[in-house]
């Protein structure tokens, strides 16, 4: 019975330990993607971070004493020490149990009365508070306490935290990043398979929200380094920017105010 519950424990332990890292590290990023504009790359790295640093709880925690359970004599230890009252008689049963060779002088009927008299002792412990969840009472309230906290993130209006969580929970189901700016990409159509290699590239995008003093486009390069350019204002919120296909993909993004269209990426191919 307290072999069991303690292996319970350490998994209780390991999953409060690795949910409390994972609602901590995805809350941080979440806050850190709403206040600046992250790469995707470093999203990704971020994101990656988190869940490594949340197994590496888990591990420390639970993982390493599930990979290798206490042995009897290492139980019994365990016990004694949560239950002071065995007075070390449960370990002398173990370790009597476990001989093969007995002493001069170490009768069977010695080893029969003494392992009875433990068994009994033992049969009649509450494992529930020989092993309480107090001992374990500061990893569950840091998981309580994380999940406290992105509750009252999610009920703060405005914030948009719940989007911005997801996107840093699952970076590849492409979730849009909430902003006041919204951008709506004209030209390129979304629908564009592929771009004419060597032919200059016509951005167009249509802004929606508060107008910002003005409207970047970067041109993203193999390193993925950005050569930014003011677009042209067009009127009605309309914005236009040009460059040069080079390579094999165009790759470029839109930004203007908090909003940004996100990385956007066009194979290039030789006119037919």
């Amino acid at each position: 019975a307290f072999a069991h519950r303690w292996i319970k424990m350490s998994w209780l332990r390991g999953l409060c330990g690795a949910g409390a890292a994972l609602l901590a590290g995805f809350s941080t990023l979440a806050l850190l993607d709403g206040w600046t504009l992250l790469a995707e790359g470093t999203r990704w790295t971020l994101t990656s971070m988190v869940y490594i640093s949340a197994f590496a709880c888990w591990l420390i925690l639970a993982g390493w004493n599930l990979y290798r359970p206490p042995n009897e004599r290492e139980l019994a230890r365990r016990l004694e020490k949560c239950w002071p009252g065995l007075n070390g008689k449960l370990l002398s049963a173990v370790e009597l149990g476990l001989d093969d060779n007995p002493g001069e002088g170490d009768s069977a009927a010695f080893r029969a009365k003494l392992q009875e008299d433990v068994a009994q002792r033992v049969r009649e412990l509450d494992m529930r508070k020989v092993l309480p969840h107090s001992v374990i009472k500061v990893w569950m309230q840091s998981f309580v306490g994380a999940g406290l906290l992105v509750g009252i993130l999610l009920a703060l209006s405005g914030l948009e935290f719940g989007s911005l969580f997801a996107r840093a929970a699952l970076p590849a189901l492409g979730i849009q990043r909430p902003s006041r700016v919204k951008l709506e990409l004209v030209s390129p159509p979304p629908e564009t398979k592929w771009l004419p290699s060597g032919d200059e590239v016509e951005v167009v995008v249509r802004l929606t929200g508060p107008r910002p003093d003005e409207v970047f486009l970067d041109v993203l390069g193999e390193s993925g380094k950005a050569a930014r350019s003011t677009m042209a204002d067009m009127g009605e919120k309309t914005f236009l920017g040009k460059f040069p296909l080079a390579g094999e993909k165009a790759r470029f993004r839109v930004r203007a105010g908090d909003g940004s269209t996100g990385e956007i990426v066009i194979p290039a191919r030789a006119r037919p």
